[in-house]
Formats: structure tokens, C-alpha cells, sequence
């Protein structure tokens, strides 16, 4: 029973939770731990845990939608398995190729075109979604230095030297770097007590300090 502020008696509730929107991976943690009271300690739950590989419909319980034909559908693409319990175990994971076949990852050794249903297994941990219409890309670009020292070469600014470049600190700012070897103009200090100025002791005997 459920207490009411507003009644101030205990009647009975319900609770809904809505999901507002869902993001373009989605990801699914599986419980598969909990605490015992009566051993007082944590226990794997094996219980199998059907989920789809294909067709993961969730627009019956979002409340917001992206537009632009945008809908939350998923595919899973990744299956994280864990083996053991608490205290010690191993992790594998299945992961759905490019043509769209199945492979088990243990360690070093892969297993390729497992069948699907070894992927809906008790062991699943993590479940990986994508929505459908976010695409892998898996062209890997190589840039060559000299091309890349051209670009840089072609397109890069020169040094901020504070001659009309906007970008370039003020000088009183804290980065301003000066040239400490320039000999300070006469009558300037270059910092610490020889920036107070020389008394003289015409001026130390009119306050009284000789």
C-alpha cells in the first residue's frame, strides 16, 4: 500500500515509468546478481532472458519521436556473456558481422558463423543495440605525412605576434611572453623591488627618516 499526502491514508498505486526518448545505441544491462538473506551474499542469476536480435519495437513506450521517419527500432548487434560469479569469472561475446553472420569472441580465439539461437543464451550480460537507421562505418582512412604537412603548411596560421591578429593575447594578460634579454628603458624597472623608485635623502630627511 502506497501512502497519499493528499488523503493521508494508504491505498493502493500504480507506477508508471515512460521513456522520453531513446538514443541511437542502445544498451541493456542484465541483472544478474542479487543479495541473498539468507546466505548474505551475492547469487548469479542464470534465469534465460529472451530478447531479440531483430526488430527491438519500442514505439509504443517512447514518449518523444525524432521526426524525420526516424523510428525507434533496434537490431542488436553485440552480446556480452558472463561465466562464473562475484567472485571470479570469464567473459566472451558475440558479434554480428558484416554479412550479417554471427561470431563468438573468447579471448584470442574467435569462433566464426555461430548459429543465432547460441546468442539468446542464460550467460547474457550486456545487451548492444543500434536503431536502424544508424550505419557502421568500418573504412579505416589513413592520412600520409606529406600530404598532411602540406595541409598544415597551406592552412595554418602564423604566430600570434599581436599585430592585428585578433587571436593573439593582450599585454596584460598572463601568456604574453616577453623578451627578457631586452635591457629596460631608463627610468623602467624589469620587476620586484626595482620597480620602486630611488629616494632621494633630500626627500628621506623631509619625512623624517634620517
Amino acid at each position: 500500500m502506497w501512502y497519499c499526502s493528499q488523503c493521508k491514508d494508504h491505498v493502493r498505486a500504480w507506477k508508471e515509468l515512460h521513456v522520453y526518448r531513446t538514443p541511437p545505441i542502445l544498451i541493456i544491462h542484465l541483472k544478474r546478481f542479487h543479495f541473498s538473506a539468507t546466505t548474505h551474499r551475492r547469487d548469479k542469476i542464470d534465469t534465460l532472458v529472451h530478447f531479440p536480435l531483430e526488430g527491438l519495437d519500442l514505439r509504443d513506450s517512447v514518449i518523444h519521436r525524432e521526426g524525420n521517419g526516424i523510428e525507434p527500432v533496434y537490431d542488436c548487434y553485440a552480446v556480452s556473456n558472463h561465466f562464473g560469479g562475484l567472485g571470479g569469472g570469464h567473459y566472451t561475446a558475440y558479434c554480428k558481422e558484416d554479412d550479417g553472420t554471427w561470431s563468438n569472441y573468447d579471448d584470442g580465439r574467435v569462433t566464426p558463423d555461430v548459429d543465432e539461437k547460441e546468442v539468446v543464451g542464460p550467460a547474457a550480460y550486456c545487451l548492444y543495440y543500434k536503431r536502424r537507421d544508424v550505419e557502421f562505418s568500418t573504412k579505416v582512412v589513413f592520412e600520409e605525412d606529406g600530404d598532411d604537412e602540406e595541409e598544415k603548411g597551406d592552412g595554418a596560421p602564423e604566430a600570434a605576434t599581436g599585430d592585428g591578429d585578433p587571436l593573439a593575447p593582450s599585454e596584460d594578460g598572463m601568456d604574453v611572453d616577453r623578451d627578457d634579454s631586452s635591457s629596460p628603458k631608463e627610468g623602467e624597472g624589469v620587476g620586484g623591488d626595482d620597480d620602486v623608485p630611488a629616494l632621494d635623502p633630500a626627500d628621506l630627511d623631509d619625512i623624517g627618516l634620517v
